[in-house]
C-alpha cells in the first residue's frame, strides 16, 4: 500500500464515485511509484461491493483517460491477472478537489532562517493597556459568597408534570362528590385542572363540595345541581366554611403556615402546588420556608 498514491489520488477529481473507488482501491495495492497493481476484477468486486461488469467498464474508462495503464500480466490460480500502473503525471494533473488548498511539498519549503526578520511573521509588540477581552480591570475579592451555588436547586415542574398533579388532585375532587350527581367526569376535570392553574386551591374545592353536599343531602334529585353543571358554574365560590379573623381552624393556608413557622413538621404531601401558591400570594410564608420543608411553589 502507497500512501502518497492514495493521498494523490483522494485530492483530485476523477469524474465518477465509481472510477474513483476503483483508483482509491488500486493506489492501496500500488507501490510510491504507481507500479505493480494487480488484483483480480473479481476481487475488486467482492471489496468494493460493486458487479464485475461494472468494475471492468470503469477500468476501460480509466485506461482511456490514462490514468492506469496496462503493463503486463501475472499468472493466478485461475489462469492470469492484468498488472495495472498508475500514471501518477496524468493523475497529479487532474482537477484538485478543493482548487483553493495551497499546494506545498516539503522539498519546496524555505528555510526560514534565511529570511529577513519582517517575513517571518510578527515583530515586536508593544504592550497592551488594555484587558485582552475588552473589559476594564476587575478588583479583586469582591465576591463575599462563594461563586457557586449551594444547596439543593428545585427544578421548576414542566407543564407535563402540573397537569399530571392537576388531574390527580381532581380524582380527589371527585371522589367527594355524591355518586349519585356525578355527570361529565372529563368535561368537570377541564373545569377543574383550569381552575388549579389559575390559582384556586384544591382544599378550597374540596371544602366547597363538602360543604354543598352535606347543605344538600336531604334534597330530592331535581333540586339538587349535577356535577358537570356545579363545576361550569363554578359553584365552589358560593361554598365552604367562613373563615373567621385570626381563625386558622378552616383555612389550609393559614394552618400550614402556622405549623411551618413554628417549626413543626410536615409530614407526606399535603400542601398542594395551589396552596402553596395561595401561602405566597398571602404573604403567610415566604418561597424560601416552603422549599425548607419539602415544598415547591
Amino acid at each position: 500500500m502507497s500512501n502518497v498514491v492514495s493521498a494523490l489520488v483522494q485530492k483530485r477529481k476523477v469524474g465518477s464515485p465509481t472510477r474513483k473507488a476503483i483508483l482509491m482501491f488500486m493506489a492501496s495495492c500500488a507501490s510510491d511509484d504507481g507500479t505493480g497493481v494487480w488484483s483480480s476484477k473479481a476481487t475488486m468486486a467482492r471489496d468494493l461491493e460493486m458487479g464485475k461488469r461494472t468494475v471492468q467498464v470503469s477500468i476501460d474508462d480509466l485506461v482511456a483517460q490514462g490514468l492506469i495503464s496496462e503493463v503486463g500480466t501475472r499468472s493466478c490460480a485461475h489462469g492470469f491477472t492484468v498488472e495495472y500502473c498508475m500514471n501518477l503525471g496524468a493523475i497529479l494533473a487532474l482537477e484538485p478537489t478543493n482548487p483553493n488548498e495551497v499546494r506545498k511539498g516539503k522539498s519546496k519549503r524555505s528555510d526560514t532562517s534565511t529570511r529577513p526578520a519582517k517575513s517571518r511573521g510578527a515583530g515586536d509588540a508593544p504592550v497592551q493597556d488594555v484587558h485582552p477581552t475588552g473589559a476594564a480591570d476587575a478588583p479583586q475579592d469582591v465576591q463575599d459568597v462563594h461563586p457557586n451555588l449551594t444547596g439543593t436547586i428545585l427544578e421548576p415542574p414542566t407543564r407535563t408534570d402540573a397537569r399530571e398533579a392537576a388531574v390527580s388532585e381532581f380524582e380527589v375532587i371527585w371522589s367527594e362528590y355524591p355518586t349519585d350527581r356525578q355527570r361529565g367526569k372529563t368535561a368537570c376535570q377541564e373545569c377543574v385542572v383550569q381552575a388549579l392553574a389559575d390559582g384556586v386551591p384544591a382544599n378550597r374545592i374540596i371544602a366547597a363540595v363538602r360543604s354543598y353536599a352535606k347543605e344538600t343531602s336531604g334534597y330530592t334529585r331535581s333540586k339538587v345541581s349535577f356535577a358537570d353543571n356545579w363545576f361550569k358554574a363554578h359553584r365552589w365560590q358560593d361554598h365552604g366554611p367562613k373563615v373567621s379573623a385570626g381563625k386558622s381552624d378552616n383555612d389550609p393556608a393559614m394552618f400550614w403556615a402556622g405549623r411551618i413557622k413554628a417549626g413543626k413538621p410536615v409530614h407526606g404531601n399535603p400542601i398542594s402546588a395551589g396552596l402553596a401558591r395561595e401561602m405566597i400570594g398571602r404573604g403567610l410564608v415566604s418561597a424560601d420556608q416552603l422549599q425548607s420543608v419539602g415544598v415547591s411553589a
